[in-house]
């Protein structure tokens, strides 16, 4: 019986979980100018890369526009020069997240930055949503679109001292691997000592240290804020699930999530059997400068060949036990079998807590603890497919320890004190100005 139930569970799951967008981002996706009422989201057309977050959405949506418009050239010639502008007049950036600039002297601001109608009305719609902080995010993910629209593919090249004909050669030769046919390949060199020798190289979301001979691949999760590492190599042994650091504090037995946490910036480690979850502490650090700091601390760890972890890992504790009665049994196997494998590919995991009244309660972990989707994907995923096999769910709730709870208070007080603390210098700043 057990078995018939679960029949066709995989396909109808994979749907409902389908992080391509048509889930969150058709409950998501923000009203703009550039799209009318009666446009549904399967005539948008998809952006050639997936991209996430607020910022994403934006992305995706302007560039269906500017694509059913035949204005993707517009489009990308003014976020060239939106980026050219954030990169040598920082204060324009500045100005967007100062709370002490009022909504017209943006509308203002915009109009004198000489885009395209298009551009102009999607950048006044962000800032009638409020959402003028992830202005520098949505013209970075822009100008990562256009670049693929375009065929190209944007590789960073670090090396201890100036290239030589030698090291141009292995880059070529890298190059190659990685390049699809006829596509052209935009480098940008930089040179730091400090890297003690080789050359590393940064394709797209792929991370090579060549004078280690690793290879580490990054992917992006529908939690903007998380990061999916592959350091093409076993994190945690088969079999052993899944651990999740929320904190600091719970990192003692992991010598690979305690060198994570060393890197400012990082909120939270999770690790599976193949894959590193990161996730940042705000939307303000950007990844372009915190990955290669992890890219780094990983390629450290691995060559230490300390272990991951050092202590007895528990089984999850969705693991089946035989105390459980048969509707509990069927709900973990159901997590186990087919449900947890779909989150963990976007670099979370879920884990069974309880089973009272018809409430399943479930803890999420990695990618989904702080992800925008996650209620979407606990409600239209979860909660959708147990009712369907298993009449006796009423419900799915997402719970969480006292460990988790404490960290999480805690985390929410030092940031509004670091918010507060940054409003009030910057309307001290303010003030400054306006005296002289």
């Amino acid at each position: 019986m057990m078995a018939n139930r679960l029949v066709g569970l995989r396909g109808q799951l994979g749907r409902c979980f389908s992080t391509s967008g048509s889930l969150f981002q058709a409950t998501t996706t923000p009203k703009s100018p550039l799209s009318t009422s009666s446009e549904s989201t399967s005539a948008l057309i998809p952006p050639p890369i997936r991209v996430f977050g607020v910022e994403g959405r934006y992305a995706s949506a302007l560039f269906s526009a500017a694509s059913k418009q035949k204005k993707l050239d517009q489009i990308d010639a003014d976020f060239q020069k939106l980026d050219s502008l954030l990169t040598q007049h920082k204060s324009i950036g500045d100005l967007f997240r100062n709370p002490g600039v009022t909504r017209e002297q943006r509308m203002a601001l915009i109009k004198e930055l000489g885009v395209s109608d298009m551009t102009r009305a999607t950048l006044e719609t962000l800032i009638d949503n409020r959402r003028e902080k992830k202005l520098i995010k949505f013209v970075s993910v822009m100008n990562r679109l256009m670049a693929a629209n375009r065929g190209e593919l944007s590789c960073r090249v670090i090396t201890a001292k100036p290239l030589d004909a030698k090291s141009r050669s292995e880059l070529d030769s890298v190059l190659k691997q990685f390049s699809k046919k006829d596509e052209k390949v935009t480098v940008e060199t930089t040179v730091d000592p400090s890297i003690m020798g080789g050359m590393i190289v940064e394709i797209g979301d792929r991370y090579i240290d060549m004078s280690r001979t690793m290879f580490i691949q990054s992917q992006e999760t529908p939690n903007p804020n998380s990061l999916k590492f592959l350091p093409g190599r076993p994190v945690l042994d088969s079999g052993v699930g899944t651990r999740d650091f929320p904190n600091i504090q719970s990192a003692y037995c992991s010598p690979l999530a305690k060198q994570l946490f060393r890197v400012e910036g990082v909120k939270s480690v999770f690790l599976g059997s193949d894959f590193i979850t990161i996730t940042k502490q705000h939307d303000d650090i950007q990844w372009q400068v915190l990955k290669p700091e992890i890219y780094g601390a990983i390629m450290d760890f691995f060559t230490t060949n300390l272990p991951v972890v050092n202590d007895d890992i528990e089984p999850p504790a969705s693991s089946v036990s035989s105390e459980d009665d048969d509707t509990t049994a069927m709900i973990k196997e159901l997590l186990d079998s087919r449900i947890r494998p779909t989150v963990q590919e976007d670099g979370g995991d879920v884990t069974f807590v309880s089973f009272d009244d018809g409430i399943v309660k479930l803890k999420l972990q990695g990618a989904c603890t702080s992800c925008p989707s996650s209620m979407v994907t606990l409600k239209n995923g979860i909660q959708n497919m147990l009712q369907f096999y298993i009449p006796e769910v009423k419900g799915v709730e997402q719970t969480e320890d006292e460990v988790d709870k404490k960290a999480k208070k805690e985390f929410e007080e030092f940031e509004e004190k670091l918010e507060h603390d940054e409003d009030e210098e910057e309307k001290e700043e303010a003030k400054s100005s306006s005296k002289k």
